[in-house]
């Protein structure tokens, strides 16, 4: 019984993992696309008056992606740390 119970532990570990990837790689294409307009200066025919409230939001964009970014990334590490915990239950 306890051999089923740390195999299903391990099945949900697997797809939380997946679950983190995926969602890191979502914010990793956004944070990228923000970045690249940003350092084009593409502001799709705005008003020069507003090009740096765009320029500014963006920014505020991108390190609000980052810390997303690396929270993910130290959710993953945890989540690793506890992969080897269960298979040590082994």
């Amino acid at each position: 019984m306890e051999q089923n119970r740390m195999s299903g532990a391990l099945s949900c570990h697997n797809e939380m993992f997946d679950e983190l990837h995926h969602t890191n790689a979502l914010i990793y294409v956004t944070l990228n696309s923000c970045q690249e307009r940003e350092f084009r200066g593409e502001y799709y025919g705005i008003p020069p008056q507003f090009i740096s409230m765009i320029s500014n939001e963006r920014n505020e964009y991108i390190s609000l992606l980052t810390i997303a970014s690396d929270k993910l990334k130290y959710i993953n590490k945890l989540n690793l740390n506890m992969e080897r915990e269960i298979t040590s239950l082994y």
